[in-house]
């Protein structure tokens, strides 16, 4: 059985890895996948944040943000805590295709990178957070 620390620093290193696909997705011009991926970021690491606060080996099986976030007990600067339900609504996986097609329209280039530097931010803080 893992400890505490391994199951955190799981949560991490794939946090990490989904980061490192959200920002190939958006190289190859796949911006709304990109976007997926960096919710996955985002959501993995405030998942390693709820084990560190609550010190049990299992998160909850929730893909709110905002949820996970009020669980951990964790302080984000303003601004990054109002982009929550903004990176929430970027995850896709049980959403129909009409909020999909709307969703691919909003996912420039210019978005994209905008958010993903925002994500970048929040990655930051929370990692920061976990030492």
């Amino acid at each position: 059985m893992m400890v505490k620390k391994e199951h955190i620093d799981f949560w991490v290193q794939t946090a990490l890895r989904d980061w490192e696909v959200a920002n190939d997705l958006s190289q190859s011009g796949k911006f709304m996948y990109s976007l997926f991926f960096a919710h996955l970021t985002v959501e993995k690491l405030l998942k390693a944040h709820w084990l560190k606060s609550t010190g049990e080996s299992a998160p909850p099986k929730v893909h709110s943000l905002t949820v996970l976030y009020e669980k951990t007990g964790f302080k984000l600067p303003l601004h990054l805590e109002a982009e929550l339900p903004i990176i929430t609504a970027w995850n896709l996986e049980a959403r129909y295709q009409d909020y999909k097609d709307r969703f691919y329209k909003t996912c420039t280039r210019e978005y994209t990178a905008a958010k993903l530097n925002i994500v970048n931010e929040l990655k930051e803080c929370l990692i920061k957070g976990l030492q």
